[in-house]
């Protein structure tokens, strides 16, 4: 379902872990839409992409081994 955007994520891993380290990553089709802050502020991005129609999406949340992952508030 999501075929494209994991086969771009993997192809061009290394890159975008540089780029956008500690961002998560709204991606369609082989396009990042934007690398945001939040896992909620991509959500958000995520469903306003969606509800334009412009094709599924995933979130990924980029770090590399010395990126502590943020805490979930509460």
């Amino acid at each position: 379902m999501l075929e494209k955007e994991f086969k771009y994520f993997k192809d061009h891993q290394e890159e975008l872990v540089k780029k956008h380290e500690g961002k998560y990553l709204v991606i369609v089709g082989k396009e990042v839409v934007g690398g945001y802050d939040s896992e909620i502020d991509a959500t958000w991005r995520q469903k306003s992409v969606t509800n334009r129609g412009l094709s599924l999406s995933s979130i990924a949340y980029l770090e590399s081994a010395l990126t502590p992952r943020p805490s979930i508030p509460g």
